[in-house]
This record gives C-alpha cells, sequence and structure tokens, in this order.
C-alpha cells in the first residue's frame, strides 16, 4: 500500500496532524520508558517545532489510506559561515507497520529537503533496544557509518546518597581554594550571561569518537532567547556556574525540569573547562545543582542525562552519584550527498 509523507506545519496552523504526531510519541515513550508519566504536549510541541533561536526543525508524517504510521523529525544547529552543516534525523515508524516501507518513505522525503536547505551531513541515534536490526540495516542501505555510542543513564532522587552530596559539596574550599559557585534559576543573570557562554566552552572536548559534530559558538544574545524558548515551553532551568578566584569561568552544570512533568528531570551540559580541572569541580557543580533543583521541586523522581560511552571521568561521577544505564543510543553519520545518492 502506498505511504504518503507530508512535511508538516506548526501545531496550531494543523492541530489534527500534531494529534498524530502526538499519539505516535506517547506509543513509542510507553515501549521506551514504561514507568514514565507521558510527555506533556508543551514538551514535545517544543521538542518538534520548537521555537529555537539556534536551530531549525522540521517533521514530516507518513499515512497510509489516511492513517499515520510514522514520522520524523530533523534538526540543524550550525554557527553562519560554518562550512559544515549537520542534520540529526530520527524516525518512529508504528509496530504494526515496520518493515513495510514506512521508514524507507520518510528516508526518501526528508533527505533531499534537507539537501535543498544547505546541510550536508546526516546523522541518528536509534535506540539500542528498541528495533536495533532494522534500524542499523537501513542505516547500512543508506551508507551512514557507526560512530559512536551514547549512554542514557537514570538516577532514582530516593537512591541518590544525599550525605554523599553534601560530602562533595563541602570538600570543594579545600579541592578548589578561592572558586566560588553561582546558582540561579530561569534566564541567565546580565552579570554572569558572558561567564556562562564561555564555560559553554567546556563542552568543546567532550569525547566524540569518530563523530563529526561542530559546536555553535553560544553568545549572551542567543543564550537569552534560548533561555526565553524554553520557558514559555513550560520548562524551568537550574543552572550552576562555578568562577576561578580571578572571576573566570571554570565549570557549569544545567538541569532542566518542565512544569507539566515535574517526575522526570533533564540533565542538561555538565562540564570542567580545561585548565580548571583536577579540582573536583564537577563533583562540586552535580551535586550543588541537583540540590538546587531538590529543593525547588521535591516531586522529581528520576533525573535523565546522556554521556558518550568513551567518557569515564563524567561517567564515572554519574555512577558515584547514583546513576544507572537505562538506554544506548548508537550514534550513525554519513556525508548528506552520499545518503541522497543512494535513494
Amino acid at each position: 500500500m502506498t505511504v504518503d509523507v507530508r512535511r508538516l506545519a506548526l501545531p496550531a496552523d494543523d492541530p489534527a496532524a500534531f494529534e498524530a504526531v502526538l499519539a505516535l510519541q506517547h506509543a513509542d515513550d510507553a515501549v521506551r520508558d514504561p514507568g514514565d508519566p507521558p510527555r506533556p504536549r508543551r514538551e514535545i510541541a517544543w521538542f518538534l517545532f520548537g521555537p529555537h533561536p539556534r536551530k531549525q526543525h522540521l517533521v514530516w508524517l507518513a499515512e497510509r489510506d489516511g492513517e499515520p504510521v510514522g514520522m520524523a523529525w530533523a534538526n540543524t544547529e550550525s554557527d553562519a559561515g560554518d562550512e559544515f552543516q549537520l542534520a540529526l534525523l530520527e524516525l518512529l515508524v508504528d509496530p504494526a507497520h515496520r518493515r513495510t516501507g514506512v521508514g524507507t518513505a520518510l528516508v526518501a522525503k526528508a533527505v533531499p529537503e534537507l539537501v535543498a536547505i544547505g546541510q550536508n551531513s546526516l546523522a541518528t541515534y536509534p535506540c539500542a533496544e528498541i528495533e536495533v536490526e532494522a534500524a542499523e540495516a537501513m542505516c547500512a542501505r543508506y551508507g551512514l557509518l557507526h560512530k559512536q555510542d551514547e549512554r542514557c543513564s537514570r538516577a532514582t532522587v530516593a537512591d541518590i546518597d544525599a550525605d554523599l552530596l553534601d560530602r562533595w559539596v563541602a570538600a570543594a574550599p579545600d579541592h578548589a581554594p578561592g572558586y566560588r559557585l553561582v546558582q540561579w534559576e530561569g534566564v541567565c543573570p546580565e552579570e554572569v550571561a558572558e561567564a556562562w557562554c564561555a564555560a559553554e566552552m567546556a563542552m568543546d572536548d567532550a569525547p566524540l569518537d569518530d563523530f563529526e559534530y561542530h559546536r555553535t559558538q553560544l553568545d549572551t544574545v542567543a543564550q537569552r532567547k534560548d533561555d526565553e524558548a524554553s520557558a514559555a515551553a513550560g520548562f524551568r532551568v537550574y543552572r550552576s556556574l562555578v568562577l576561578a578566584p580571578d572571576g573566570a569561568p571554570a565549570g557549569l552544570s544545567a538541569i532542566l525540569v518542565h512544569e507539566d512533568r515535574p517526575q522526570v528531570a533533564y540533565q542538561d551540559d555538565t562540564g570542567v573547562l580545561a585548565d580548571h580541572r583536577g579540582r573536583r569541580l564537577g563533583r562540586w557543580l552535580k551535586a550543588a545543582n541537583f540540590q538546587q533543583v531538590q529543593a525547588a521541586h521535591p516531586e522529581v523522581t528520576v533525573v535523565e542525562t546522556f554521556n558518550a560511552q568513551s567518557n569515564p571521568w563524567m561517567l564515572s561521577i554519574n555512577v558515584d552519584m547514583g546513576f544507572a544505564p537505562h538506554h544506548v543510543y548508537r550514534a550513525w553519520q554519513a556525508p548528506l550527498d552520499e545518503v541522497a545518492a543512494r535513494l
């Protein structure tokens, strides 16, 4: 049977299509994370459609005889003038319609549109525990190569040792004398905005293995727009920034909590700039920021984070804190023109 694929407009412009997308997302979530409350509409709308000041989002819906059977979504992020333009593409197919051409139809529609907007690298992250054989066979068919494994870890709040976190925070003056911690929720205060953006450079040398990725250089204007967009989507963002004795940024950590589903919190970037490593700042940041979130949201029961499997430094902190492996996502990547040639 024929599969029809169309690019979607914003949810408000096509409510019926958004309802179909919402149902597909919730069905997939129920398989991937069966114990979680459903992700709220605002969170899914923000995740798929933005607005994100530094990203472009595209969403496609696949239908068979008018019935939604799958979807694809992509986001792009790059610096202006950077010749490398990466598109992250993900597919979701209704289990009843897998291996019937739905994924192929979605790729055939999405790839030319990504080429048309100037992207030149394609990557995808299928979950290793869900339809891994079919997903990896499709990646191989289109010439994508396995580049990296990303571990999704989770910590159950009730199992986190509060005394351990207290010790990590209390030990900070001994390991990092003269360093100080700044914390806030919401839009980044102007007096530390430049320091926060500079601290984001700590992520520039995070292990990527063979995966090619060019981080967008963050500035204070883009940071404020990101903060405002996140807040409008219902996210409360909690941040901790460590400053060196001379006031220079040394490291950062952030956690997101959604107002409509505070039970599951998302750990965002945690990093320490190279010149300041070896002072146990990562432990201080993770512990202090988690304590900030827990004080504001005692209803949080689970915290989720992502790290490259090849990042033993951050993984060791997470394991000591109480995080355990939850899923593995395998990164596949190839030049977009090579993928297009195989359609």
